[in-house]
């Protein structure tokens, strides 16, 4: 299905329609911006994941929606509706909540047999 959607819709078909021919300039904007949207911030992300603790990262994902609200006013000067900054809010004062949610002190892995009836302790 992918393949067919690249095939009717992808950039060769679009060059091909319009007329247009792929110059340097255009092909260097196009990788920059896969990239800097895409695989560096990935990337990142996943080094970032080795190293926090789930809670944090946790807490970090979920403020990246205001980052890009923040980087929209600056950058391109678009502003959120009051509706849409309170939504924005709620997310990460959710996520907050929940990642700080405290677990019971002592949790057993049900899978651990020394943990079961008659273990003796260490």
């Amino acid at each position: 299905m992918l393949g067919v959607g690249v095939h009717r819709f992808g950039p060769h078909q679009c060059l091909y329609r319009w007329g247009a021919t792929p110059r340097g300039e255009v092909l260097l904007r196009g990788l920059g911006i896969a990239l800097l949207s895409s695989a560096i911030p990935y990337s990142l992300e996943l080094l970032a994941l080795r190293s926090l603790k789930p809670g944090v990262f946790g807490v970090l994902l979920s403020l990246e929606p205001a980052a890009a609200a923040l980087a929209g006013l600056i950058i391109l000067g678009q502003t959120l509706d009051l509706i849409q900054l309170g939504g924005m809010a709620l997310v990460v004062m959710a996520s907050i909540l929940i990642m700080g949610r405290r677990g019971p002190a002592a949790t057993t892995n049900p899978l651990d047999e020394s943990a079961g009836p008659g273990a003796t302790g260490p």
